[in-house]
């Protein structure tokens, strides 16, 4: 893929949006995510999957908003398609911010110079310089879409929670210092699905949790016990009101990332419960969600029983008509 392209490799694109955002036919809206999918290369080694990189960093916003829309759209459109747009954005999104491919040294940005010579107004326009300032401007805003799509762990379907997984997993595998911000919402997904009822979601979460806690890195493993607590945190904050008010599919979802959190801290929970303030926010925190909601409950107001004859005496005397009031007609 050159620059020369971006033109008509722009008008592909917004073609393939259109249809998988706005086709009723499933068939074909399903059709243009795999189209879109395939033009991420299979391998991430090549010079072809720089290339790419550098190219679909000029389409990245829209494509990632738009995709995005697709996956949190109505339930009834169908897990297959709810399923391929979640692949497709994760692997657009991690070929564009590949921590391989970031940050650009001295010689690609002469490199880039260069082609920007070449290029005539308007095709200039359309490259993106992936530069420090770039590279922290697209991780915050691609945070605000994570943080909605992450919600889909409470899917329904098996399948959109396994492709959660498998969305986690290349986001953390690709992005984990370009997307640093984003790294615990991504490990809640793999912790909230860990605990999965089914096994074909729960076995590969638990796999890709126990590779992360295998690491051989000291930075790594410290980084990965940091998100551990301060997810834990977060959610002990906010377990009161979400007991309140979510609804139970919340409340289930929030319970279990709890438990997947305090599996995986092991040990190192022991020294976290040591301070004072975070057992005692910890231990407030579950006394709220314990306590009985009282909010709905009426109390039902007795009446005394209606006295004997009471009812028929009322009949009577609606029954009883007097004949000299009734005009006659003569």
């Amino acid at each position: 893929m050159s620059p020369q392209s971006l033109p008509m490799l722009g008008h592909c694109i917004s073609l393939l949006l259109n249809l998988s955002e706005a086709e009723k036919m499933k068939e074909l809206q399903v059709a243009a995510l795999k189209c879109l999918t395939s033009f991420v290369p299979d391998d991430d080694e090549s010079i072809v999957y720089g290339e790419a990189s550098k190219c679909f960093a000029s389409f990245l916003p829209g494509l990632s908003v738009t995709i995005s829309r697709v996956i949190l759209a109505n339930p009834r459109q169908g897990q297959n398609v709810t399923m391929n747009a979640i692949e497709c954005w994760s692997k657009h999104i991690s070929m564009v911010m590949d921590d391989r491919l970031l940050p650009l040294d001295k010689t690609k940005k002469s490199e880039d110079v260069t082609k920007r010579q070449l290029l005539q107004d308007g095709e200039e326009s359309l490259l993106v310089s992936k530069t420090e300032t770039w590279l922290t401007g697209t991780a915050s805003k691609l945070d605000i879409l994570i943080a909605k799509i992450v919600t889909m762990v409470t899917s329904r379907s098996w399948r959109v929670r396994l492709a959660l997984v498998r969305f986690a997993e290349t986001l953390i595998i690709r992005t984990k210092s370009s997307m640093s911000c984003s790294m615990g919402k991504v490990l809640e997904v793999l912790v909230s699905l860990a605990q999965d009822r089914y096994d074909q979601v729960s076995s590969p979460s638990q796999a890709i949790l126990r590779s992360m806690a295998k690491e051989s890195l000291t930075v790594e493993s410290r980084m990965l016990s940091e998100l551990l607590e301060d997810n834990l945190h977060r959610l002990v904050t906010l377990l009161p009101r979400i007991i309140r008010t979510a609804d139970d599919e919340e409340k289930l979802s929030t319970v279990t990332a709890m438990v997947g959190y305090v599996k995986l801290l092991g040990h190192r929970l022991n020294s976290l419960l040591n301070s004072a303030p975070h057992l005692k926010r910890l231990s407030i925190a579950l006394l709220q969600a314990l306590e009985l909601s009282i909010r709905d409950t009426g109390i039902l107001e007795t009446t005394p029983a209606p006295q004997t004859g009471t009812c028929s005496t009322v009949i009577q005397r609606s029954m009883h008509v007097d004949l000299s009031s009734i005009p006659t007609f003569d």
